[in-house]
């Protein structure tokens, strides 16, 4: 009988070196797919209130401290298809349940960004109806079991993940942006350098310039920016 030899002092720090070189390898590439998307979020954001992409400046951090919570919301609507993939240990996953986890998974992420309660309805209600039809006819045997290889199906969620998360923060910046507009209410005052004064409602502080919501003669609500070199001072107040 064979026993299994104890490993080297070396193969346990070349262990330890692997694992921890993966977790950073992983948490680099995390962090670099989330600023993508963080930059999606206020570059849709920005638009929908007509400021052009080329203001945009913010510091890393601020990227993915604004944004994370939307990159939570998706990874909670798909964690039982990543349970699903992590648990398994054989090279294939049968291919019904695994759609039958996409769709549900779908369906939950559209019940997050759609505003049409009527249309999230219309959305869920056929899938989970397909979805326990074909569970009772796949239980009963009366439809085949069919694989699909563990690595292929890990590439095709990698690629529906990311595609997902992106379509999400879109329309997360899209939907905030439009809230602020509609929800507006005046909250800071400036004092020009010439005496002059302008209320409205505070967007954002970048490239030394001030991004402020104003209503014009018409009632219409606008965005106009401020140099920094203009203004003598600002406050905030209550409208």
């Amino acid at each position: 009988m064979n026993e299994q030899l104890p490993k080297s002092t070396n193969e346990i720090k070349d262990n330890k070196f692997k694992v921890i070189t993966d977790l950073a390898t992983a948490l680099t590439i995390g962090s670099i797919l989330l600023f993508e998307l963080a930059w999606v979020y206020w570059s849709c954001f920005f638009n929908t209130l007509n400021i052009d992409n080329s203001f945009i400046d913010m510091p890393f951090e601020k990227y993915l401290t604004t944004t994370w919570y939307i990159a939570l919301i998706v990874v909670i609507c798909f964690i039982s298809l990543i349970f699903r993939i992590l648990e398994s240990e054989s090279e294939e996953l049968e291919l019904l349940p695994a759609i039958l986890m996409v769709c549900c998974s779908v369906a939950s992420v559209s019940a997050q960004i759609l505003d049409d309660i009527k249309m999230v309805a219309w959305i869920l209600f056929p899938i989970f109806l397909i979805v326990i039809i074909l569970r009772y006819f796949y239980d009963k045997g009366k439809i085949p079991i069919v694989g699909i290889k563990k690595k292929n199906f890990l590439v095709f969620f990698i690629i529906l993940f990311y595609s997902i998360s992106f379509f999400v923060f879109m329309q997360k910046g899209k939907r905030n942006a439009n809230e602020l507009l509609k929800n507006y209410k005046t909250d800071v005052e400036i004092t020009f350098n010439d005496g002059g004064h302008a209320r409205g409602k505070f967007v954002s502080f970048m490239n030394n310039k001030y991004f402020i919501l104003i209503k014009n003669k018409k009632g219409k609500i606008e965005t106009i920016v401020l140099n920094d070199s203009e203004i003598h001072h600002a406050r905030f107040v209550k409208d």
